[in-house]
């Protein structure tokens, strides 16, 4: 399967992270390509209209380009953000996960998504430690799992490319986020969109240092970014103990942290619920 990831010139950081990433873990049949991302200078120059900020439209218009290139290509592929990062586990399974999708009706896979809703959160922490136990995966359609965000990595059914393609071009005024667009096809059944889970890809580090989101919202996107890095199929605690750490010491405080005790123990498995 072709591999797409979408990334600006000038980031060469992430581009040597994201190829490391593949090299260590590909498999035979998938290759990665670099997708020249949109910049903020073009969406400047070309005077794109909507509210979003100048990075948002290059994300939206970036991720647009890539799929009306692949058109003509009935073959389905995989678009990327270049803070993504793969498993040793990842091509195999989602290979597996797309055999079996092939049998129903779908336009998107995602492989790892945001999930901003405390709720939901504790269910899937206590939903991975079952199928992990059992060694086990679930592929759920992503319309019961609203509300959800992020386009970090995702497979688009070939047969579907057109589909899309048409559904975006109609969209000329750029409001909202690319990933929320995608949640509001999905949620109004445009689209059918699946999410293996656990989550076969995750992020980087680099995801921590995002260069869409402003500022305000950098504490938000950390807390939620870790729970994704958290929960995924190949996740290595060793590597979150620092951002934990500044988690806890700069966004708790202290009466969120006497509840850490009873939130941990309700996911716990030795929680019994009445």
């Amino acid at each position: 399967m072709d591999c797409y990831y979408i990334n600006l010139e000038s980031d060469k950081n992430r581009r040597n992270s994201i190829e490391t990433s593949f090299e260590k873990n590909k498999i035979d049949n998938w290759s990665l390509i670099r997708y020249p991302a949109i910049d903020k200078n073009h969406v400047y120059e070309n005077n794109i209209s909507g509210s979003l900020s100048l990075g948002e439209k290059g994300c939206f218009l970036s991720h647009k380009k890539l799929i009306h290139s692949r058109r003509n290509n009935p073959d389905s592929f995989f678009i990327l953000e270049d803070d993504a990062l793969f498993g040793k586990k990842s091509f195999k399974i989602i290979d597996k996960i797309i055999a079996s999708l092939n049998k129903k009706n779908w336009d998107i896979l995602f492989t790892d998504i945001c999930i901003p809703d405390v709720g939901k959160m504790m269910n899937l922490i206590k939903m991975r430690r079952t199928l992990s136990e059992k060694g086990q995966m679930e592929i759920m359609n992503l319309k019961n799992l609203a509300p959800f965000a992020g386009a970090t990595a995702y497979v688009l059914n070939g047969k579907s490319v057109k589909k899309l393609s048409d559904l975006l071009a109609i969209h000329k005024d750029l409001n909202t986020p690319y990933d929320l667009y995608l949640r509001n096809l999905i949620c109004q059944s445009k689209i059918t969109a699946y999410v293996s889970f656990p989550f076969v890809t995750s992020l980087s580090v680099d995801s921590e240092l995002s260069s869409i989101q402003s500022s305000d919202t950098s504490s938000t996107a950390l807390i939620w970014n870790m729970f994704r890095k958290m929960i995924w199929l190949e996740r290595d605690f060793d590597q979150y103990a620092t951002a934990l750490e500044h988690i806890n010491e700069h966004l708790c405080d202290e009466d969120s942290r006497s509840f850490a005790p009873i939130l941990a123990a309700m996911v716990s498995k030795n929680f019994k619920s009445l």
